[in-house]
């Protein structure tokens, strides 16, 4: 009798561990643009996180969490930033000995990759974009918008045209979020 209600919260248990945990106290930036323009990439470079990367649109269906410290020399400058390491949780003194008396203060931020957005209206969108969406307009997060300007974002949902198509939308949605344009793929010679 007991068996379906404990096998239920088991399930309910294993899902929970996947879910990204969120401290609204602590800065966070999420990553959005199109599909296959880099986002994944950056996360994985940047942070803790490690999201899968592929060259095909819609790899990420979900969000995914990392964190970075952010060690500043004073008020106004940014000296250094180290990627926590791994099994440490964001709480992670050991992993930056090596930085501890050297600045004023450190900070842990949270970076959030998230699943690519099409230019289409709401009604179209599906699950992921809208997860996307719903991360912006419900956490307090800053915005890294991603473009990938070489024209090989990998199909014609991601072309120059409608990227910043995208990034106007996005831009004019959520106007009073502290904002950053990043152009990946740089180093690509294309």
């Amino acid at each position: 009798l007991a068996a379906k209600p404990v096998s239920d919260v088991i399930e309910l248990q294993k899902s929970l561990r996947v879910v990204p945990s969120i401290r609204l106290d602590t800065p966070a930036v999420v990553l959005v643009g199109a599909p296959n323009v880099g986002k994944s990439s950056i996360v994985r470079a940047i942070s803790s996180a490690s999201p899968e990367v592929n060259n095909y649109p819609f790899t990420t269906r979900g969000m995914t969490l990392g964190h970075v410290e952010v060690f500043w020399s004073d008020d106004a400058t940014t000296a250094a930033a180290v990627i926590p390491t791994a099994g440490s949780g964001g709480r992670h003194r050991s992993s930056v000995n090596e930085y501890e008396g050297s600045y004023a203060f450190s900070q842990l931020c949270q970076i959030m990759d998230s699943p690519g957005l099409l230019v289409r209206p709401d009604n179209e969108r599906n699950e992921m974009e809208s997860l996307t969406l719903a991360a912006m307009q419900h956490l307090p997060t800053a915005v890294m918008y991603v473009m990938d300007l070489s024209g090989g974002a990998g199909d014609r949902c991601s072309s120059i045209q409608d990227q910043l198509q995208l990034r106007k939308e996005v831009r004019s949605r959520f106007p009073r979020r502290p904002w950053i344009d990043v152009v990946s793929k740089i180093d690509l010679d294309v």
